[in-house]
């Protein structure tokens, strides 16, 4: 079970765990449990971070940070993954990205962002509130998926119709 940077999508939380053999991994690994975030080092523009819902331990890219949340009453995880993909953290961290081909976080500016951490109910609530808006985007994108194939099925039979008349006329 392991998720490489490739399986973690930007923005939004959203990752998928592959059945892998071991020498399939070119490089070391991270073990990641449920309820822990992973948070990639490796380009973090893209904001690609995550709290893993899996009951079954997984291994992620080295170029991946893992954290345990040190105490679920005052901290929701969840609430931290969203605040890692935020503009809020984003503007603490930019300026301390190195490198220009593979752009990398450190561990230091990781540990010192600073975090807003309002009560865990409203923690909570921001979550809830994320889950919703991010169920509302998959419907969203999954209608503009079927307006595209709708849009190309268009111009697949307009296609049609232009060959059938220049074949007609051409007899």
């Amino acid at each position: 079970r392991y998720v490489g940077l490739a399986n973690i999508e930007a923005n939004t939380g959203v990752y998928d765990v592959m059945e892998v053999f071991g020498n399939q991994v070119k490089s070391s690994v991270g073990l990641f449990k449920k309820g822990e975030l992973v948070f990639s080092k490796l380009r973090p523009e893209l904001r690609k971070a995550f709290v893993s819902a899996d009951e079954e331990d997984a291994y992620v890219s080295s170029e991946c940070f893992v954290f345990q949340n040190p105490n679920p009453e005052i901290l929701n995880i969840e609430y931290l993954a969203f605040l890692l993909r935020s503009d809020l953290v984003y503007g603490q961290i930019v300026f301390q990205i190195s490198g220009t081909g593979r752009p990398r976080i450190n561990i230091n500016a990781i540990q010192n962002i600073n975090v807003p951490l309002p009560p865990i109910s409203v923690q909570n609530e921001i979550v809830e509130s994320h889950k919703k808006a991010h169920k509302a985007y998959l419907t969203h994108i999954n209608k503009s998926i079927l307006e595209l194939e709708k849009a190309s099925e268009v111009l697949r039979n307009a296609e049609l119709r232009a060959k059938e008349a220049i074949c007609q006329n051409l007899s």
